[in-house]
C-alpha cells in the first residue's frame, strides 16, 4: 500500500502536465571532481543561483526533498533521501543517499539543512514545485487540514 505522500506524488504525476523534465537547453552538466562537487550542492543552500548545474543541483533538490517531506508527512530525512524514486524517474542525475553517502555527509556537515534558506530563487522554485507535486498547496485532492 502506497504512504499518503507517495500516493500524492503519484497521483501528481498521473493526472498533472509534469514540467519538470530536463531538456538539454535547460541546464549545465560538468562533471565535478568530488570537493567541487560538494561546494556546488552547498553553493544551493548559501548564495542566489541564476544557473543550474547538474549533477549538484540534484543533490540539493534531494536535501530540499527529504527535509520537505519530513515537515510535511513526518518520513525520516535519510529516507527520503536514499530513496530510488524520490523523483519518479524524473532526475536522471539523483543518486540515492547510500550510493553517494560521502558527499552528501560533507554537503550536510557545511549546511544547515532543517532551516536551509527558503529566500533563494533556487531554494523557493524547488519549494513550489514540491508544494505542487504532493499537492500542500489548495487543491481538489487533499484537503490538507
Amino acid at each position: 500500500m502506497l504512504k499518503n505522500y507517495k500516493l500524492r506524488q503519484e497521483m501528481f504525476h498521473r493526472l498533472e502536465t509534469v514540467d519538470d523534465y530536463l531538456t538539454a537547453n535547460d541546464y549545465i552538466f560538468l562533471e565535478l571532481p568530488g570537493q567541487a562537487l560538494v561546494d556546488h550542492i552547498v553553493d544551493y543552500f548559501t548564495i542566489p543561483l541564476t544557473q543550474v548545474i547538474y549533477p549538484a543541483k540534484s543533490y540539493a533538490v534531494a536535501i530540499i526533498y527529504a527535509q520537505l517531506l519530513k515537515e510535511y508527512f513526518g518520513v525520516p530525512f535519510f529516507k527520503s533521501l536514499d530513496d530510488p524514486d524520490l523523483f519518479m524517474g524524473t532526475d536522471k542525475y539523483y543518486i540515492p543517499y547510500s550510493r553517494a553517502k560521502h558527499v552528501y555527509d560533507q554537503v550536510l556537515e557545511r549546511i544547515n539543512y532543517e532551516k536551509f534558506n527558503r529566500r533563494f530563487p533556487q531554494t523557493r522554485a524547488t519549494i513550489s514545485y514540491f508544494r505542487k507535486e504532493f499537492y500542500i498547496n489548495k487543491n481538489q485532492y487533499f484537503s490538507n487540514n
